[in-house]
């Protein structure tokens, strides 16, 4: 098969399935909010800031490394990544049981400290989803991994309601995660071609900290950016407040991950086919930041204009705070879309630091959440100040490309332009018309 057929096929697969993922995501969120209260919302919501942290502070990119190394096929080599994956998840799962009690003060949710130790067992059984899924990737091979992940998000979205029915707290999102969690890796080794392997090559590990090490540094950066909004609302706005921007969250990314998600999987293998090409490397790049200016802005329009009712009809009046940021947090997103073309394409060439640079910028954003939260203004204004980190955020990724690699930097502003632009401008529109 041609690689042009290849990556159309792949897109294809990769686009169905997130659709696909982010729908069952999306459904399942929908069933258990309506049961539960905007507070239960809000405790869950601290369960996957402690492991999103935990495995941010561990991130050193192992199944980048599996997709963009020229050897990443080697039997010796794949064993070495699958023992430090393994060993990852079992150290994380070891610290989430340990620092429970901590960790459920730390939030005002003491009560929680048995549901917090029970999401080791998410962690732990993580460790033994078979790196193969990943391996195929690298030949455009997405089929066994969409089944491992997909298969097991349909089983929960059924047994959301009775779950969340029988248990009747946040708990729910806890054991839905284990049940997901243990599925996918055991249809990872059913899909594998390969036998589950550990093994350790020195200069594989070495070379995997070097690789690795701007990505671990840019990860801790990334989860301030994903979760440091939602840290600041966990300790200075309520529960309740908590689980309504954590409701505004989910919806927009119900969308905006779908073509993320796609995009950060597709791009990096084809980006990496064209190492050796400049003209063609070019002119993907040129294309995607084009494709994801387009793409984002319709997003970005539409929730600003319909997600306020959109929150209402699905989620119910409890929620109905969330209409007022789920426009803003969209935009965010529409914005790290264009920023995956420079970052992604700096990945392919081996350099792991666009993303780190640029995500220091982005940190403005959390300071001026900082600064709304202090004075307690509207959860808009934490939004907001989002959105201002991911625009200064996108303009370093542009100047590293260009000043690191030499791409030109002239297309990806103008799209740039054009994509914040045209977000004010709906941005305006939609508030208009509720005034």
């Amino acid at each position: 098969m041609s690689l042009r057929r290849r990556i159309f096929g792949g897109g294809v697969l990769l686009g169905a399935h997130h659709i696909a993922a982010e729908a069952l995501h999306f459904v399942r969120s929908v069933i258990v909010a309506r049961i539960l209260t905007p507070a239960d919302f809000g405790v869950a919501a601290t369960f996957w800031i402690t492991t999103g942290f935990l495995a941010t502070i561990s991130e050193l990119g192992f199944q980048q490394l599996l997709i963009q190394a020229r050897e990443g096929d080697d039997e010796r080599f794949g064993a070495t990544i699958q023992t430090m994956m393994t060993a990852r998840s079992l150290l994380i799962g070891a610290v989430i049981f340990a620092l429970a009690g901590p960790v459920a003060s730390m939030f005002r949710v003491p009560e929680a400290t048995w549901a917090f130790r029970l999401l080791a067992v998410v962690s732990v059984l993580s460790g033994f989803h078979h790196r193969d899924m990943t391996r195929l990737k690298r030949a455009l091979r997405f089929a066994p991994a969409v089944v491992s992940d997909l298969v097991p998000r349909v089983v929960t979205t059924l047994l959301a309601w009775p779950i969340a029915t029988y248990v009747g707290d946040y708990s729910a999102f806890v054991w839905l995660a284990i049940i997901q969690t243990g599925l996918s890796t055991a249809f990872s080794h059913v899909l594998a071609e390969r036998p589950f392997r550990l093994g350790w090559e020195w200069t594989v590990v070495r070379r995997s900290f070097g690789f690795g090490w701007p990505l671990l540094l840019n990860s801790l950066l990334m989860f301030a950016v994903m979760q440091g909004d939602r840290v600041i609302l966990a300790r200075a706005y309520t529960k309740a407040e908590l689980g309504v921007y954590s409701v505004a969250i989910g919806l927009a990314m119900a969308s905006c991950g779908v073509v993320m998600n796609i995009a950060s999987q597709l791009l990096l293998p084809v980006f990496s086919v064209f190492q050796q090409n400049r003209k063609r490397f070019e002119a993907t790049y040129v294309l995607f930041a084009q494709a994801a200016t387009a793409v984002g802005l319709i997003l970005g329009a539409l929730f600003f204009m319909l997600g306020p009712a959109l929150v209402s009809i699905v989620y119910g009046g409890r929620y109905a705070l969330a209409g007022s940021v789920v426009g803003w947090l969209a935009a965010a997103q529409s914005i790290r879309l264009l920023r995956a073309a420079p970052t992604t394409a700096a990945m392919a060439l081996g350099d792991t630091r666009n993303s780190l640079v640029a995500n220091v910028f982005r940190q403005s954003g959390l300071a001026l959440a900082l600064i709304a939260a202090t004075v307690r203004t509207s959860v808009a204004w934490i939004a907001i100040a989002g959105v201002v980190g991911e625009a200064l955020a996108l303009g370093a990724s542009i100047m590293y490309m260009r000043r690191r690699h030499g791409l030109a930097a002239r297309p990806a502003v103008v799209c740039s332009a054009f994509l914040v632009s045209g977000l004010l401008l709906s941005a305006w529109v939609g508030m208009s018309d509720r005034v």
